[in-house]
């Protein structure tokens, strides 16, 4: 158990750093990037800046950083909603972004106050994994519907649309279950945090192709 634990916590540390991919990548094609994508860019920088907030409350002054990733889930969702809010240019579709937004950030608020600070809020999280997957999959309906590139795949929406329609899908099970996994189960727990770090490569690495995507020819 002690070798699976160090694994982990490696995979973890892997996942970590890979979220200055994106920021590299973006910062190289920074000239080139839509409002939207200065939106995601942004999003990487507060990613950045959390995982390194958490790991000096963890390892620097030892005390549990949970409520850290608590307010960076209301932080993160805000920014997404506002990233699909310019990608598809429809007034009911901004309405409905802007709606879900605040519902989202009234609900995660009062999160805040009802559960304990030392735990990740699971509902909130579960919550916003059930929000996002619907932005992706509304948005790869209207790119289908209403097609303008000649080839999807050279285009940074496609990227960056499966990233957040597989990482969220995939994390989807752990958020639900993680307050009675880790009651209850902490080496099954264990095991799907190494997929959500697994999930978590994977998601920075769509985005840094979405990011690069944005010098191709896209129409």
């Amino acid at each position: 158990m002690y070798g699976n634990s160090n694994f982990y916590i490696f995979l973890g540390q892997i996942s970590a750093v890979s979220t200055l991919i994106p920021f590299v990548t973006a910062f190289i094609r920074k000239n080139n990037l839509s409002k939207e994508l200065k939106i995601l860019w942004f999003l990487i920088i507060c990613s950045i800046i959390t995982e390194i907030a958490g790991l000096i409350l963890a390892f620097v002054y030892i005390v549990n950083n949970a409520h850290i990733f608590n307010i960076y889930v209301i932080i993160e969702t805000l920014l997404i909603s506002s990233f699909y809010y310019f990608v598809i240019q429809n007034r009911i579709w901004k309405l409905i972004c802007i709606f879900l937004a605040i519902m989202f950030s009234v609900f995660a608020i009062i999160q805040l106050f009802l559960n304990p600070v030392k735990t990740l809020n699971n509902l909130t999280l579960t919550t916003e994994s059930l929000m996002v997957i619907i932005f992706s999959v509304i948005t790869f309906h209207y790119l289908i519907k209403y097609p303008k590139y000649k080839n999807i795949l050279s285009t940074p929406i496609f990227w960056i649309n499966s990233a957040f329609l597989l990482y969220f899908s995939g994390n989807l099970f752990l958020h639900l279950f993680s307050h009675f996994l880790t009651e209850y189960a902490q080496k099954a727990f264990l095991e799907l945090w190494g997929f959500h770090s697994v999930f978590n490569i994977i998601f920075y690495t769509l985005i840094s192709i979405g990011f690069w995507k944005t010098k191709t020819s896209q129409i």
